[in-house]
This record gives C-alpha cells, structure tokens and sequence, in this order.
C-alpha cells in the first residue's frame, strides 16, 4: 500500500500523513494479533473444562448428548488467515434442486423435521429452506485487500460452487464476501442423525452450553438454562472498532477514496461501513483545513443514533467535532463540527445555500439502496456538482445496491476539453469495493400454506418461538404504528393468559414517531433472564442495528407511499416486499450467534412471484416538493435532469400543474418573484408554505405558523385502547371551525398549563410532540422573518385564520353530496368520493363544504385534517383555479 501511494503525484504532508495512517494500522493489528493469542489460550481452557463435563451429560435414553462446542474446534490462524476444520459426522446431505430460481441459487436442505417441537395448534406450519445466491460471470470490477495491496478481480472469476458454514464459521464463504460483497442468506445444516437435532440446525429444543464470538469481539457463555447467560470479556471501543470487518480494508478504502473521484462500497450489515468509514476519513486528514466530512442518511432516527455512537467512539460531546442535522433540529458547531451526519433531505437544502457544497471534502451516502426521493435527486445533484468541483469524493455505501447500475449512473462523460493545470490525478470510473459483514447463519423458515392474516400469524409465531426456542431476543417486521400497537398488545395479552411464558418477555414496539426514552428501550441490553420482542417497521431493516438479535419473524409486508398522479391522491399502502428487503431482514438473525428467520410467506411466493428490488420512491411520490427544490438550484429543465431513476411524465406534469396553481411558477415554469422563492426556502408541503405566506396579508401569521408546526409532526394525540376516552379528550378542544382550530386549542392549553407533562398524559396529548411543535414553531418564526413576513396575531378571528388555510389547500377543497346518509363528500376537482375520517372532530358533523389537509386509503377514501370553508372563499384564494358557474336549482 505505502508503494503504491508513494507514487502517486501528491504533496509531501498528504505523503507523511498517509504514512502516519499506514504505521497505525500496522500498530493496530499488531495489537489485535496479540488479543487473539491470549483470547485462544483463554478459549483452550474454557473449552477443556467443557469437554470434561461433556462426558458426564447422558441423556434421559441414555445416549449421550451431542454439544456443539465440542465438533466446533478452535480456529487457529495461519498468516492472518482462519483456518477451520470441520469432522465428516457433521455433513448432511445437500443436493441441487432445480425448481429453485437462480435468485435463491438451488441449494436446498432435504431435512424439515423439528423434532420436539410438534405442531402448534395456532402457529403457522414452517418448512425449512435455505438458498446461496449464484455469481455471476459479467460482473463489475471488485476490489480486495490481499497482502497489503489492492487486487481486482471478476465476479465470475471466483467459481461457482458455494461454500457450505457449519457451526457458524465458513471456511470459504468470508474469502468469497470478501470479494463478491454479496450476503449468503441462509448457509446452515442439518441434524446430525439420530432424534435430536444438533446446533443450529435444531429446529426447537434447548441447547448444550456452547462458546461464541459476540459482535463486539468478546466471549459470550450460553447457558444450558435460557433463563441465564452471562458476557465475558467486553473489549474496549477502540478494540470493537478493530474487530469490525471494515477495519481490515481501512488502507483500500483511503487509497481508493484518495484516487478516485466516486468510490462506491458494497457493505453487508454489520460490516462497520456507517460508523467507521467517516472516522477513517478524518484520521486521515479529509477533514483538515476546516473542511467537513458529511454522512447522509435516509432516516432521522437512523442520523441521530449513528452521531451518537460514532461521537461515542471518539470520546467527543455530540454536538461538537461530530453532529447531526435534521429537519428543525441542528446539533452542531459551525467552529468544531468536522464529522456531520444528516438526512439526504437536509443536504438538499443545504444547497440552496451553498450550490457547490464547498465546506464538504467528502460526502458519504449511505443506505443508498432505499431509493428514497430525496437519496435519488441528491446522487443526480452530486453527479452535477463534481462536474464544478472534481476535488469533491463522494462514497456510495449500501448493503444490497446494485453495484454496476450505480458505477454506470457516475461514470463521468466528459463535455469539454481539460484545462491545463485542471488535472486533479483522479480517476473518473468509480470504484467498487465490496466489505463482508460479520454474520452467522441464519436458517430460514417458510409457512407451507399462505396465512389470511399476517398479524395474527405473527402473534402465534412469536409465541411459539419463546415457548420453544432457546433464549435470544425476536425482532418481528410489521407494517406501522397501528399494526405495532395492535400486536404489542396482542402478545402482551397472549402471555399473559399462557401464565408462566409471559415471565421473561419484554415486549416493545419501534418507529419514528417514538420519543427518545422509548428509543432507547429498544436499544438497551435485554435483562439477565429476559428476551426481548421488538416490534418494528422496515426502519429495523438496515438503518439500526440491534444487538442481541436471534430470531426474526417477517411478515412480508411493509407501509409505502404510492401517488397516483391521475387522481392527485397520495396515500400510505400496506404492499409487499422484495427479495432484496427479505434478505436484509434474515440477516438481522445472525448478528450474535447463529439465528433463524421465519417468512409468513411460503416459498414458492418468495421464489417466483416476489419481486427483486422495490420501486425507487421517485417513481411513486409527488414530486411538487423536488421541483421546487430543482428550480430554486436554477435547474429549469427538469425534465432533463439526469435522474437515477426517471418519474413518470404524468407526475412531473400534475406537479408543474399544482405549483403553477399556487403561484409559485410562471408561465414559463420559472420561480415566481417573491412568492416561489418564498415558499422554496421554507422547508414544508407546497401548499403549507403558500398558506404561510398567505398569513402574512391577512393577519393572521402566529396562528398559521403554530398550525403548520402542528401538521409537520406525526401527531399530537397518543394512541388509546378505548376510542372512547380519546373522543372525549378531543371533545375539551374541539372547535366548530374543524381540526386546525383545534390545534391551536390544544396548544394555548399546553402553554397555560405551563408545558405540563401532566396535563398532557390527563387530555391524552403526546407531550414530546408538543415540544416537538414549539421547537418547529420558532424555527419557522425565524425564517418567516427572515422572508420579510410579518408575525401577527389575529386574536380570536377564526375567519382569516381559515381563509389562509384556504388560500394554500383550494384544490383540496370538497362539497357534501346532496341527501347523503353517510357523510359522502366529492372532491371539487376530480369527483372523487370521500369521507371525513374518525379522528377529525368535524366526524358526523359534515359541514356543508370542507378542505382536507391529507388522504388516507383504507376501504374508503378518508380525509384527515379538515376545516370547514365558505364556497366564495375558493374564488376569492385562486381565480384562476375556480370559476363561478351558474347555481343548479336541483341542488341545495
């Protein structure tokens, strides 16, 4: 490696520095070579005072017990290579099936027996596959550390025959990871023979004391009694960082980041990629000269959890040499800040800005493979901005992105000839580096007959898995927060009627909308003799990580936003998965130890019908926010953009169309003067910054502001089992006006009650959303007054309060159908039936003529957040929208 950069064309300080970087590593290992000796002498002796008791345990036949430790030998290392013998008994025949696609690679284990176990009378019937995926023989270059210098090799090179792990360890699969970057899903085996299942291929039963490696490189001791086990040897962080499988391709990674102008890195979970490769980055002096290592995240949870522990690592305070940014919450220091992470959505404002993003050296987007609206127009923003700024690295990082799309999507065609003195030595290719992730096995569980209802299939199966399996803590995949309250409480209550199983279950739920001490609930250790259940959205999936993780239940499922640009309806849908997301959830099993998933799909479903990847979010969102955002960077031809993945004219087309409406574009689809530039900086919904900037002519800007803080949070009431008791909570608040009249209520009671928690938990109010409001209704005074806009108060006129409403949702507007029995509205514009939802205090009301905040799909088309309006208002809010038509005397 130092050969290879010293012949590089650099300064002598990058020399010294990448040669400082060189002699740590080299200290690093030295010290991490030392830790395994000691830690194998430790083992030999562990393992000795095992084997020793191993010959007194006799089972109740008489046979003696098989023990995994004892057939899992110790690895020895040879030149830094783990080197690991498997005995014949352990091998059970696997044979190639040709019914199974390419996508699972056709290795199938014959064994689906769960001895012990029986049927549940209510859990799902589980088969047992397991599937390798193939290598192909066209892939894109890799890059791999092999002796202190970068290799490249081809996919295809590689062979095809899979490598089979036993007891954890695989003595092909982690050189093969390390090269084609791709994670094995389900390498296991079965029985060894005779009635009892042995190691992970049991399918229920409980298990011999057994000695594994943790994730942070300790010694885990399992008890032959799941009610207890006890850790040995936690390391310090800086030896967990060592132990990280990114760590050993800490010199690739630099070298390619230093020669190459896009380096995209392929990193299985758990690899270390999000927490390690901006701190490598700074070590090696990307951050010098006031420069700022950014890391983009699709996911505020996911930002401030990864600045925390990366902070953590560092010895720094958050909020000082590293922090995060999300909408309406900046913890950093413009002085000391080098290491930021943010949502791709905040960076995207940060251009507006600073176009050239000139404070960044290195901007990492990571969970690229989430295609979110925001991840896909930052990769095409960026793409534009090396262009200007060549100097500028940017690391693609994913665990299940597609390599050679992405490769293609930045290889740079140049449109003018090099300047002189304009070379900057880089390579305009992009690299592709593929990480290995530290995992075990993980078996995977099909249902054999497909399940009518998910949630309750998930119930029995969690369930099944705490009264049969050997302790280990469940993460279950369900949809959102209605279907996570539901099976909380389901579970809850399922234990509790089984008596002595609900001893031991923690059961919690995650998802955005939880506060922080609720967070970290989750992420906290599970109590000696406790298991823990995390019920979670797809936010689990590969954002967090959760430690202590054994056993998955996937339900298939997952909440998506689709938008139909026809209708101009965009609605939350519960939709099915992909392989690549199927993939990403079993391999949250493996962290710990060996683990096991179970899909509530069968597998012929996964195998043929299950779609590949998911549809990127660009292709399925309104776009009316993103060509604001596109404009107001001076980009005009939208629809010439280069985007990753194009949308479809009809939703680039409505957007125009609506935000033409609001008057934030001309007739030439440029941003109008101040209005458009008014509402692009304002980081809201089009429509919530035109009823902003509406606010400000009629008076009524603080009423406005306090409402829209409101509608950016989820939602200020706590979710109830009784309905009932939330009714009459609303009813203290609720105003004949409709919802927003409401909010306000609710938010003059908070601040009289002197933002009490206790008043809040008294009405059913969610008081850390309410401070949630009161930090974004102070942001948003400030850049209100900054825009120039005048904050006033309308005291206690509701009138101009909904005509401002009024003035940025005209299009939203609806009229009650004539002698309709059940409250049956159709929308103005397009004729679409609706209904008030139930949580809107205007339900049974049904006001004459309503404006709607949001549409939500369920068997009906329901609206949420509603105001009642006077028809004259919509001509007054947009002439050019409405005309007056002759009254129908048929009509009331």
């Amino acid at each position: 490696m130092v050969n290879q950069i010293s012949r590089l064309d650099i300064h002598d300080q990058q020399i010294d520095q990448l040669q400082q970087v060189v002699n740590e590593i080299k200290a690093s290992l030295k010290l991490l070579n030392e830790e395994r000796s000691e830690s194998r002498e430790f083992r030999k002796v562990i393992l000795a005072w095992m084997k020793s008791q191993e010959k007194n345990s006799v089972d109740s036949s008489g046979q003696e017990l098989q023990s995994d430790l004892i057939h899992d030998p110790l690895i020895p290392v040879v030149d830094g290579k783990h080197v690991t013998i498997h005995p014949p008994e352990q091998f059970t025949t696997i044979q190639h099936s040709e019914g199974i696609s390419d996508l699972i690679g056709g290795v199938k284990v014959e064994d689906t027996e769960h001895p012990n176990c029986g049927d549940s009378k209510t859990a799902p019937h589980f088969s047992f596959s397991i599937g390798l995926e193939p290598l192909t023989d066209d892939g894109p270059k890799v890059y791999s550390r092999k002796k202190n210098r970068v290799t490249t090799a081809k996919v295809g090179q590689l062979g095809k025959r899979p490598a089979i792990a036993l007891n954890g360890v695989s003595n092909q699969s982690n050189k093969r990871n390390q090269l084609v970057g791709r994670p094995f899903e389900g390498l296991t085996y079965g029985r060894r023979g005779g009635s009892r299942g042995g190691g992970q291929g049991r399918g229920c039963g409980t298990e011999k004391p057994r000695l594994l490696d943790d994730e942070e490189g300790g010694v885990l001791f399992y008890s032959a009694s799941p009610s207890s086990s006890s850790t040995y040897g936690y390391a310090s962080l800086e030896k967990q960082r060592q132990r990280l499988p990114v760590f050993k391709y800490r010199t690739s990674i630099l070298y390619l980041v230093e020669t190459h102008s896009t380096t995209i890195i392929v990193g299985e979970t758990g690899s270390g990629k999000t927490t390690q490769i901006p701190q490598y980055l700074k070590e090696a002096g990307w951050a010098d000269g006031g420069h700022i290592i950014a890391c983009t995240q699709p996911r505020r949870l996911a930002v401030q959890s990864v600045a925390a522990r990366v902070s953590e690592e560092m010895g720094v305070k958050l909020g000082e040499e590293v922090g995060y940014t999300i909408r309406f919450e900046d913890v950093t220091n413009s002085d000391l800040t080098r290491i930021k992470f943010l949502t791709d959505g905040v960076l995207l404002r940060e251009m507006m800005d600073d176009p050239l993003l000139s404070k960044y050296s290195v901007i990492m987007v990571d969970e690229a493979h989430e295609r979110s609206l925001s991840t896909d127009i930052l990769l095409g923003l960026l793409k534009k901005i090396q262009r200007r700024r060549p100097e500028l690295r940017l690391i693609i990082a994913s665990a299940t992105i597609e390599a050679k799309s992405m490769a293609a999507f930045f290889q740079t065609r140049r449109r003018r000839p090099r300047l002189e003195g304009e070379d900057h030595g880089l390579r305009t290719e992009p690299a592709i580096l593929s990480v290995e992730g530290r995992g075990y096995n993980v078996q995977i569980f099909y249902v054999e007959e497909p399940v009518s209802d998910y949630l309750r299939a998930t119930v029995s199966t969690v369930m099944s898995i705490h009264d049969k399996e050997p302790m280990g803590d469940i993460l279950v995949f369900l949809t959102g927060q209605d279907d996570i309250d539901t099976a909380v409480q389901l579970i809850t209550e399922e234990a509790q009627n089984s008596g002595k199983s609900s001893l031991g279950m923690i059961v919690l739920p995650l998802y955005s909308g939880l506060t922080r001490a609720d967070q970290d609930l989750v992420f906290s250790p599970s109590p000696r003799g406790k298991r823990k259940v995390v019920i979670s959205t797809n936010i689990a999936e590969t954002s967090l990580t959760l430690e202590g993780i054994v056993y998955v239940v996937d339900s298939g499922f997952s909440k998506q936003r689709f938008y139909n640009p026809i209708t101009d309806i965009e609605n939350l849908v519960v939709a099915p998965i992909s392989k690549a997301s199927a993939r990403q959830r079993a391999g949250r099993a493996g962290r710990i130890r060996p683990g096991k998933c179970y899909r509530l799909y069968t597998e012929d479903y996964f195998v043929n019908e299950m779609p590949s990847h998911g549809i990127p979010e660009m292709q399925r969102s309104n776009l009316a926010s993103s060509v604001i955002q596109l404009k107001a960077l001076g980009i005009d031809n939208i629809l010439g953009f280069d985007w990753p993945a194009s949308p479809s004219s009809e939703s680039m087309v409505r957007a125009l169309e609506v935000l033409y409406s609001l008057g934030v574009l001309d007739d030439d689809a440029k941003l109008t003067s101040p209005v458009g530039f008014q509402v692009a900086e304002l980081p809201l919904d089009p429509m919530i910054s035109k009823m902003i900037i509406a606010s400000d002519q009629l008076g009524c800007s603080e009423e406005i502001i306090t409402v829209s803080a409101i509608l950016s949070v989820q939602s200020i009431w706590i979710s109830v089992k009784g309905q009932r008791e939330l009714d009459e909570a609303k009813l203290r608040f609720a105003a004949a006006e409709g919802d927003h009249v409401t909010f306000l209520n609710v938010y003059k009671g908070f601040l009289q009650s002197n933002k009490s928690s206790k008043w809040c938990h008294k009405n059913f109010i969610n008081y850390h959303a309410m401070k949630k409001v009161i930090e974004v209704r102070e942001q948003l005074r400030r850049i209100a007054q900054r825009l120039g806009l005048t904050l006033k108060s309308c005291e206690n006129d509701m009138q101009v309060l909904r005509k401002a409403v009024t003035a940025g949702f005209f299009a939203n507007a609806c009229r009650l159908e004539p002698y309709s029995h059940n409250g049956m509205y159709k929308t103005v514009r397009s004729s679409q039936e609706v209904y008030i939802h139930p949580s809107s205090v205007l339900f049974r009301v049904n006001p004459k003529w309503v404006i709607y905040n949001s549409l939500v799909s369920t068997d009906r088309q329901y609206m949420r957040n509603v105001i009642s309006i006077d028809p004259s208002w919509l001509r007054e809010a947009a002439p050019h929208f409405y005309q007056q038509q002759p009254l129908n005397p048929n009509r009331p």
